[in-house]
């Protein structure tokens, strides 16, 4: 091979990207097509990622620009309540003073009797004023001479929930209750009249001078409960179902969501997502499939300082009732070799230190230590290995100058339970993503209904799903998927899967000696796999011998898919935290990967 088919680039610029070799700085960004540094794709190679997307249309993808509004709206309507106070500007009040010019929005309707209703059908709280209330400054408000009311919606319209804004004593909410009344009272005046002219011809007229996005066929005169025809959205559901089967699902739009993103108080932050993993955990009667950026999770039934929320405690609850009833019940898991870190991962930097925590938080939930979850389950002489699988992503590859082991970096974060329920979303097995007041997270629920049939009890879309995501990971044809993975509950598939992950592992530590695995135990091993003069004599042994490349490349050969077993007993002789002066100065690009062929 002369090397011509390296000459076409697919990933130009900062897409090809490894953070593992690379420093991102803010000159990239800024110069995306011109990187003060880049990769060498000669040497050097792209991090692959694994990800799962998702489209829904209908009333649930109303639900999800509902949150957005929602979102917005709050972040606008706090950046106004500080601009009262210049002191609480902070260092941001100029990226905030920009904030200001920044429109408000109300939902797209898609019914006639929505904009007459939409205030009715809304939770009024405090954090609902008028725009007059707010400083009149820039474009954004220059038109509002007449009362505007600034629409927070809330997903579950009606509920009682506190905005997060609250009046010093009740003279002055009883006073802005009475404001929004008559302001209501205005404003079902001003659309009267705006009836009345656009029974004129004149469609939106009023509207259109209200500083908030809505369009001409937003509001159009329907008829009943006629929806609007969208030309953008017929367009989009066309590309979008191209080669595609369109399924239908029962779905549900979760959310994680606090008061610094929501104006939600402590204690009644939404948690929907978690309460939704705790539900599929509970329910689940065959099997979970799990893959998640993170998995940092407690197993027992207590309260803690980190980490708060109980995964791994559901799991283990469920495990063990598997076992009382001598029932099959498996547990399949996919993270993360490593943490996606950027430059050292052995360093004293702040970055280096939060990677080797997650990491140490990881072995800890599953693990190690007293309150892991393989630890509380050989306590009950329950062996793990019967229920509980957890593996990783890897490949091999080809660049010019050799061969090289590839981490592929899971950044889906979904499950699935029993081929009938699935979870995608944006949140991984956190504190940050599942607990409400931290980060501020969006995923859906989908359940296919009973009639859609399958082997393990449901099918339609989630079944479709996982049967091609496994495909992928076990490298299997689609007319073989059916008899070899129908069913994740029985023994063959269990056998399968544990058995295509142990033998690519053990091929990816023979030809490659590829790090992290689990003979690196301690710093002393990984020292070994990892210094200067192995890896060049390992190096000039490939070069020199021909018939070793050889026997290299018919190991690869038995290679499939690529799913590998994660390396669990990797540096547990060590505390991650803590790092020597030796061991600081080694470079991901030592540990991450390999050029062992070459």
């Amino acid at each position: 091979d002369d090397g011509s088919r390296f000459t076409t680039r697919l990933f130009p610029g900062l897409d090809y990207a490894n953070s593992r070799l690379l420093t991102l700085t803010e000159d990239h960004f800024n110069h995306p097509n011109n990187p003060p540094s880049s990769l060498d794709p000669e040497r050097e190679p792209r991090l692959p990622v694994h990800s799962v997307g998702l489209a829904i249309f209908g009333s649930a993808a109303r639900d999800v620009a509902r949150h957005f509004i929602q979102r917005w709206n709050f972040a606008c309507a706090n950046v106004y309540r500080r601009a009262r106070k210049p002191l609480q500007l902070g260092s941001h009040g100029k990226a905030l003073e920009a904030f200001l010019d920044k429109p408000l929005l109300v939902p797209r309707f898609y019914v006639a009797h929505d904009l007459e209703d939409c205030e009715l059908l809304v939770r009024r709280t405090q954090c609902l004023r008028s725009v007059l209330d707010y400083p009149n400054t820039g474009r954004r408000l220059s038109l509002s001479n007449q009362t505007v009311n600034v629409l927070l919606l809330n997903l579950d319209e009606g509920r009682n929930r506190h905005s997060g804004f609250e009046s010093d004593d009740r003279q002055q909410q009883q006073q802005q209750q009475q404001q929004q009344q008559q302001q209501q009272r205005k404003h079902q005046q001003q659309q009267q009249q705006s009836k009345k002219k656009n029974d004129k011809g004149k469609n939106g007229a009023n509207v259109a001078n209200m500083p908030i996005f809505l369009t001409e066929k937003s509001v159009s005169n329907l008829e009943g409960n006629e929806v609007v025809q969208d030309e953008e959205f017929i367009n989009c559901l066309e590309r979008l179902s191209q080669g595609r089967v369109p399924h239908s699902c029962r779905v549900t739009v979760l959310r994680s969501l606090g008061k610094w993103s929501g104006g939600l108080y402590r204690q009644l932050e939404e948690r929907s997502i978690l309460q939704a993993y705790y539900s599929a955990i509970k329910n689940a009667r065959r099997f979970l499939y799990l893959e998640s950026e993170l998995f940092v999770s407690q197993s027992r039934n207590r309260c803690s300082k980190r980490p708060w929320f109980r995964i791994a405690f559901y799991m283990y609850k469920r495990i063990l009732a598997a076992r009382q009833a001598s029932e099959a019940f498996r547990i399949y898991l996919v993270i993360p070799l490593l943490p996606r870190h950027q430059g050292r991962l052995l360093s004293e930097t702040d970055g280096d230190y939060v990677n080797r925590r997650a990491m140490q938080h990881v072995y800890g939930a599953i693990f190690r230590g007293e309150d892991s979850l393989v630890h509380r389950l050989l306590q009950r002489n329950i062996a793990p290995d019967e229920y509980l699988s957890v593996c990783s992503l890897q490949k091999y590859e080809r660049i010019p100058d050799g061969w090289l082991a590839q981490d592929i970096y899971v950044q889906s974060n979904l499950l699935i339970a029993d081929d009938r329920l699935a979870i995608i979303g944006s949140p991984s097995v956190t504190d940050h993503g599942l607990l409400g007041y931290k980060n501020s997270e969006l995923a859906i629920r989908l359940e296919d209904p009973p009639s859609s049939g399958g082997r393990s009890g449901s099918g339609g879309f989630v079944r479709t799903l996982r049967m091609t995501l496994w495909g992928e990971h076990l490298d299997m044809p689609a007319r073989l998927r059916e008899a070899a993975i129908g069913d994740p509950g029985e023994a063959a598939v269990w056998g399968l899967w544990r058995g295509r992950a142990t033998r690519n592992s053990q091929i990816m530590y023979e030809v490659f000696r590829s790090v992290p695995n689990n003979a690196a135990n301690t710093i002393e091993r990984l020292r070994d796999f990892t210094s200067l003069d192995y890896l060049r004599r390992r190096a000039k042994l490939y070069s020199n011998s021909r018939a070793t490349v050889g026997q290299g490349l018919e190991k690869l050969a038995g290679f499939c898919g690529t799913l590998v077993r994660y390396s669990g007993h990797f540096l547990e002789g060590n505390d991650l935290t803590h790092i020597d002066e030796d061991t600081k100065r080694w470079r991901a690009a030592l540990l991450w990967p390999d050029f062992s062929l070459v």
